[in-house]
């Protein structure tokens, strides 16, 4: 089991911006942080290798893309 990594207020904040929306440019969750654009990423490049961040995921609604049932197998 792997002990929990202690975040500091700047990257709870950024976690919760891209929480909200994952497409937002680094630049945009910069403005709203208060830091630059490369530190952004730098932070969030080190949360990706630390595991706090897994992965960046898509989700589609299946009847916009024509999937109007439901199939349990």
């Amino acid at each position: 089991m792997q002990a929990n990594i202690q975040l500091d207020d700047i990257d709870a904040r950024i976690l919760t911006a891209l929480s909200a929306d994952s497409r937002r440019s680094y630049a945009d969750v910069a403005a709203e942080v208060g830091l630059s654009t490369a530190a952004v990423h730098e932070r969030v490049k080190k949360m990706l290798e630390r595991g706090v961040i897994e992965r960046f995921s898509l989700r589609i609604d299946p009847e916009r893309v024509g999937l109007h049932f439901t199939a349990y197998v």
